[in-house]
């Protein structure tokens, strides 16, 4: 049975770009008072211009923030395909950077979340690697201020 652990404020109605249904490898830390915990690895869900969802064994307190890494194919060829590590390890992904914040967490099965991940701050590389990622998509970023 599903419950809600919390609920966000960023559902897909009141969202200022769409998602795209999407499968990539993720590492994150926690960030708490200056301090990062282990990494952790888990996979997206969705990806839009401006956050995410993912999937986790780990239960996180909305407005948590977090380092999270994004591996992002780097042939071209495989941005359209979901993907996992080993496609990352076989063929080569570019990790990009983004500090984040927990927007909600539910409860997806036993000691299983879906979490909600809105995008705070980026390098200009990552940008930059993000829009050329979501050209791909034809996903519009032209008034997301993350991505200028």
């Amino acid at each position: 049975m599903k419950s809600k652990v919390y609920k966000g404020e960023a559902t897909a109605e009141r969202r200022k770009y769409p998602r795209i249904p999407l499968t990539l490898s993720v590492q994150f830390m926690m960030v708490d008072r200056e301090k990062l915990s282990a990494v952790l690895e888990t996979v997206s869900d969705d990806l839009g211009v401006e956050g995410m969802a993912m999937v986790s064994t780990t239960k996180l307190s909305r407005d948590q923030k977090l380092l999270l890494t994004l591996l992002v194919p780097e042939d071209a060829n495989d941005k359209l395909m979901n993907h996992n590590a080993s496609i990352c390890t076989e063929k080569g992904c570019i990790p990009v950077a983004i500090f984040s914040r927990v927007a909600w967490c539910e409860d997806v099965d036993d000691h299983k979340y879906r979490i909600g991940v809105q995008f705070i701050e980026i390098t200009e590389t990552g940008r930059q690697i993000l829009k050329d990622f979501f050209l791909d998509y034809k996903l519009d970023y032209s008034n997301s201020n993350l991505m200028h």
